[in-house]
C-alpha cells in the first residue's frame, strides 16, 4: 500500500504534535486522508462530514492539483505523493 505524506494545516497540528505534515497509508485520497483521520475524532469531524464524505469547506491537493479537479477522494495516490489539506477561510 503507498505512503504518501499529508501536509497539515495549522488547526490538525495539536493532533500530530506540532509536526507539519505526517505519513499515512491509503491507494486512493480519501484512503489516506481516513488512514490519518484515525489518529483522532477531532481529525475526522474536520475532514468529513456526517455521511462520511470530504467536507465542502476542505480543499485537498494532490501535488499541487486540486482533487476536486481529478478524482476526489478516489484519486489514486501513489508512493512519495505529497497530500495538502487546505481549511477554507472565513472573515471580511
Amino acid at each position: 500500500m503507498p505512503v504518501s505524506e499529508i501536509q497539515v494545516p495549522s488547526p490538525l497540528r495539536a493532533v500530530t504534535k506540532g509536526a507539519s505534515s505526517v505519513k499515512a497509508l491509503g491507494g486512493t485520497v480519501g484512503l489516506a486522508l481516513r488512514d490519518f483521520a484515525r489518529s483522532d475524532g477531532s481529525v475526522n469531524a474536520f475532514l468529513f462530514n456526517p455521511e462520511g464524505r470530504l467536507r465542502r469547506s476542505v480543499a485537498v491537493f494532490l501535488n499541487g492539483v486540486d482533487v476536486r479537479n481529478l478524482d476526489g477522494e478516489e484519486t489514486v495516490v501513489r508512493e512519495g505523493d505529497i497530500l495538502s489539506i487546505v481549511p477554507a477561510l472565513a472573515g471580511g
